[in-house]
């Protein structure tokens, strides 16, 4: 009698997890209906740059380039487009109305919209060529100000130049901020990762296209290189090794003379990721788990 219960229960359970699922893709369209279109009603959807820390000065305008990270649904305006600019406010600050930035974009045959559950990044530059560092954001940024405290960022392409860094008033910058890089020096400059992208996928990166140059110009040997850009992700000496093995690099490095941890302490998965399905499958075995045991007690009563 028991198995054909624990059958039952099992049945169930798989029943509701299908449900469950289907219900939050269902949502999920929906959401993203909803955000693949401007609204017709209410307050205007923007975004907003307040230049006051920047040291620019007066300027004649400021543009929003915005590009996508992982949505392969939007296609945006190229550098320097009109479309890019944005309205001066009475307090100072720009904003740029994405309602309006999609309408226009659809018209020319692209498609800027910003979607929950997926990752962007916008440069703010204006009519002097002076720009800021790439700054990540998602559908939760919409309605807040970007802003400069003066820090600069090393070039992740050119150690000569710097980039002056913006972040978002009001959400944390290890959310969405300065976007995480390498430099060609081995730096590391940002505060967020990408979407997709981990500590160990960067150092594997740096590992195998940047290592040489940043071996030639640091300044540095092998060892601090190294260790200085490992603990600047995070990483500790087991992975930093299996990194090393992996790439196939020539190194002066130890583990044993290493100064890292031994674990590693960034995150090991890929931000930007939807985390829907993981809480839905984690909720539908917790309440299998009750029904079975409910069940259990119910036989042996």
């Amino acid at each position: 009698m028991f198995k054909k219960i624990l059958s039952f229960a099992l049945i169930l359970a798989v029943l509701m997890s299908v449900a469950m699922i289907a219900a939050s893709a269902a949502e999920t369209d929906v959401a993203d209906d909803a955000a693949d279109a401007p609204e017709e009603t209410g307050a205007a959807r923007v975004i907003t740059f307040d230049p006051s820390g920047t040291g620019w000065g007066n300027t004649t305008w400021i543009a929003f380039h915005i590009w996508s990270i992982n949505d392969p649904e939007c296609v945006g305006f190229g550098w320097g487009a009109k479309d890019q600019r944005g309205t001066k406010n009475a307090d100072g600050t720009w904003s740029y109305d994405l309602d309006k930035a999609y309408t226009k974009s659809v018209e020319k045959g692209k498609n800027l919209v910003i979607r929950e559950g997926y990752q962007y990044a916008v440069i703010f530059y204006n009519n002097n060529d002076s720009q800021t560092y790439n700054l990540l954001f998602g559908a939760s940024c919409i309605g807040l100000t970007a802003y400069c405290d003066g820090t600069q960022y090393e070039n992740p392409v050119d150690s000569t130049k710097k980039g002056l860094a913006a972040f978002w008033n009001g959400i944390s910058s290890s959310t969405y901020g300065p976007e995480l890089k390498i430099t060609s020096i081995g730096n590391v400059v940002g505060t967020c990762f990408d979407a997709g992208s981990t500590a160990y996928t960067m150092f594997d990166d740096f590992l195998k296209n940047t290592l040489a140059n940043a071996q030639e110009k640091s300044g540095k040997d092998d060892q601090k290189l190294i260790d200085d850009t490992a603990a600047a992700l995070g990483m500790g000496r087991e992975d930093v090794a299996d990194a090393i093995a992996a790439a196939g690099v020539s190194l002066k490095w130890s583990a044993d003379k290493s100064n890292l941890p031994e674990k590693s302490s960034a995150p090991t998965t890929p931000t930007g990721q939807d985390s829907t399905p993981i809480y839905v499958m984690i909720a539908v075995m917790v309440a299998a788990a009750g029904v079975i045991f409910f069940l259990r007690r119910r036989a042996r009563g």
